[in-house]
């Protein structure tokens, strides 16, 4: 099948679909699809002269009460479909968002591993001060930096 050949036999069928979405429901129901001998896809509302095989194509209904059901039910398809991609939607956006959450905390509790190994593993442990100057924590202040660093580990389950 050439690429001209796919392009016509799309062509076509999107027209037909247009064609069909767009006739009235009183319109003729049944099409006749069939290949001419150039090759080009046709749809017709009488079958094709001589031997030349066809496919029926059905559009639904020819009654017009059930061509305005089948609109209603369209339009409901539409509207839950709608709603369906709104709601896959939020739920991208909720991982995503909770991703983001997820990946904040990592970074809070490697700052936390790291103080907590700053700390223990370096007995004399310095903070700068926001004026510049630096000075060195106590014990007590160490301790109390190692207990703070701990506690916050064990609360945010790290």
């Amino acid at each position: 099948m050439t690429p001209l050949y796919r392009l016509l036999s799309v062509l076509c069928s999107v027209a037909l679909c247009a064609l069909l979405g767009s006739a009235p429901a009183w319109a003729a129901s049944v099409f006749y699809k069939w290949v001419d001998e150039t090759g080009a896809t046709q749809f017709t509302s009488t079958p094709p002269p001589g031997n030349i095989p066809y496919e029926k194509v059905s559009t639904g209904t020819s009654d017009p009460s059930q061509g305005e059901a089948g609109r209603a039910a369209l339009e409901e398809r539409i509207k839950q479909s709608d709603l369906q991609r709104k709601a896959e939607g939020r739920k991208a956006a909720q991982k995503e968002e909770e991703a983001e959450i997820a990946a904040e905390k990592e970074r809070l509790c490697s700052q936390a591993r790291k103080r907590l190994t700053s700390v223990t593993t370096y007995p004399r442990v310095s903070r700068t001060l926001p004026d510049g100057t630096v000075v060195r924590l106590g014990e007590e202040e160490r301790q109390a930096a190692i207990a703070e660093a701990q506690k916050y580990l064990q609360d945010n389950n790290c």
